[in-house]
């Protein structure tokens, strides 16, 4: 898949993909939408363009730095979820095992994040402030990307604040949400915003074909 490749969003791929081209893309973007609407798709063909190496705007594809976003495991993306509470006092190493194979559940259609009692907690925000901070790993810039972002737990929302104010230079957040008027008045304005429509009945059907679904069904 491409940002090219998604059904119905022309406008938001046009300004991901004019952002990529000028190299003007801003450090923080919100995207928002309703349930549906290619958010968390947008979000991370987004993130895996950012981090192909390859000439062009959007992802190849094909390297296998592309490959790793797919399977979520590039160094230099970190996918968070809201979770249920967990052990207290765990280790970087435990932290960062937990939200990736959480995140690797939930984008595989294993987990869906219904429960209200889940977030994004302080903990797991920290840790990804301290590894934003890092140098990356394998290309020029760190991506996180936020599903959920108005789930963050509120000590958690008000650390991850502070570095938005002053992000690293190789620093690139989105935020992903249904519900952005949930999330902080302060986040949502140091983030440039993209705005996904409802998908028609067309939009679905080509989505869904796409996706291998006879078209008789």
């Amino acid at each position: 898949m491409s940002l090219e490749a998604l059904v119905g969003q022309e406008q938001a791929v046009r300004m991901a993909l004019t952002w990529l081209r000028t190299d003007r893309l801003p450090q923080t973007i919100l995207v928002a939408g309703p349930l549906g609407s290619g958010k968390r798709e947008l979000a991370l063909e987004l993130a895996k363009a950012v981090l192909c190496p390859r000439p062009g705007a959007d992802a190849c594809g094909e390297c296998p730095s592309c490959g790793k976003v797919d399977r979520l495991v590039h160094p230099d993306l970190h996918v968070l979820v809201p979770l249920v509470g967990g052990k207290a006092d765990r280790d970087e190493g435990s932290l960062h095992d937990e939200m990736r194979e959480a995140a690797a559940s939930f984008l595989t259609g294993g987990q869906p994040l219904a429960s209200t009692a889940a977030n994004i907690s302080r903990e797991h925000l920290r840790l990804l402030q301290r590894r934003m901070a890092h140098t990356a790993a394998e290309g020029r810039r760190h991506v996180a990307v936020l599903l959920d972002a108005e789930r963050m737990h509120p000590a958690g929302a008000n650390s991850l604040l502070k570095m938005l104010e002053e992000p690293p230079a190789s620093a690139v957040f989105l935020l992903v949400s249904s519900a952005p008027e949930q999330m902080l008045p302060t986040i949502r304005s140091r983030c440039q915003r993209v705005t996904l429509r409802k998908l028609g009945p067309e939009d679905m059907r080509a989505e869904l074909e796409r996706s291998g679904c006879p078209a008789e069904r």
